[in-house]
């Protein structure tokens, strides 16, 4: 005995239970998105705190190179002609550009914390779903993280 499982009946129940369950489902998709605004803002903060570190950087390495260079220098223990008259202006710019290359790293390291408080945020989300009868929406607290892609 074979059963024939097409039948009209079996293939528009079927066709009813799969709209039932289709159209008994909320899809619930939030894409969170920087806005414009952040987006931008975002990207001046990133590209100043790369700029500012590089500066730093520059500065730090160049002002150990010439206070090493002065030091060295300075260490001769002959009379002090030419160059030799000269290490403890370099020595000074040597340790003013060490010095300075703080301001620049600090400054950095804010301008990398502010942007990333852009991406990180804590707001009241509104939920929809089904209830028995209609759509209820509650609120609840939502910590959104949002990843740049570049």
């Amino acid at each position: 005995m074979t059963h024939n499982f097409m039948t009209p009946i079996n293939a528009n129940m079927r066709t009813i239970l799969f709209l039932i369950t289709f159209t008994g489902f909320v899809f619930y998709v939030n894409g969170q998105q920087i806005n414009p605004d952040n987006k931008k803002l975002y990207s001046y903060l990133v590209n100043k705190s790369k700029q500012q570190r590089k500066t730093g950087k520059y500065l730090l390495i160049g002002g150990g190179v010439l206070y090493t260079l002065g030091a060295l220098i300075s260490l001769n223990d002959g009379p002090a002609e030419g160059i030799a008259k000269a290490a403890p202006a370099i020595l000074s710019v040597g340790s003013c550009g060490v010095i300075a290359c703080i301001p620049f790293f600090i400054s950095a390291g804010s301008n990398q914390n502010k942007a990333q408080q852009l991406l990180i945020s804590v707001n009241l989300e509104r939920n929809h779903h089904l209830d028995q009868i209609n759509t209820c929406s509650k609120t609840f607290p939502a910590l959104s993280l949002t990843i740049p892609i570049h």
